[in-house]
């Protein structure tokens, strides 16, 4: 199973998958980026993180070149379940959005957090960075409604969460696909009794 967390910045998407990793035993795999982790392995599950978590804000915004992304999302389908977030990714369809669609298990988790909180959210990051330099909320206010507008593209694998509950939806999407792996292809199939 793919499942993909999209929403601005603020909304949520890397506090989700901390509360993933934070729930599991994982491991850090080293690969394409160097000293940071390309992915993170669960153990107990064959089950992916996508995208260095070494900060609070992580995920696939940290991978350079961002055409490694989709690629990397590939690689471990074929080895297991995966989940990845990032901004960028949450702003348009492309390559990944295909990849969604192509799967035969997919979810993609928009969060519903209000376009206020994600700034508040943004704000107090900023001023705990001590990072003083004036905040252009409207462009926040744009990814927002961009993001939002993505939505109908994924038809019913679209779906729309709350903040809170991201990381108990993951948790439970990832444990119904328990009998759900993937085949040679990198596409998930059902096992039928």
């Amino acid at each position: 199973m793919l499942i993909n967390l999209r929403g601005p910045s603020g909304s949520g998407k890397s506090t989700a998958v901390l509360g993933v990793l934070a729930q599991c035993p994982h491991r850090p795999i080293y690969g394409a980026l160097g000293r940071l982790p390309e992915a993170y392995a669960l153990c107990a599950r064959p089950v992916f993180v996508i995208g260095p978590y070494t900060t609070h804000c992580g995920g696939c915004d940290r991978i350079l070149p961002f055409a490694l992304v989709p690629q990397l999302i590939e690689r471990y389908a074929a080895l297991g379940h995966v989940v990845f977030e990032g901004l960028l990714m949450s702003t348009f369809y492309g390559a990944i959005g295909r990849l969604l669609m192509e799967a035969r298990d997919a979810a993609v988790l928009f969060l519903n957090t209000p376009v206020e909180t994600c700034i508040a959210r943004v704000e107090a990051r900023r001023r705990a960075a001590g990072n003083v330099r004036p905040f252009n909320s409207k462009l926040l206010a744009q990814k927002h409604a961009t993001i939002a507008r993505l939505k109908p593209k994924f038809g019913t694998r679209a779906v729309s969460v709350s903040d809170r509950d991201a990381t108990a939806i993951i948790m439970r999407l990832l444990s119904t696909s328990a009998q759900h792996t993937p085949d040679s292809g990198g596409h998930v199939r059902t096992h039928r009794p």
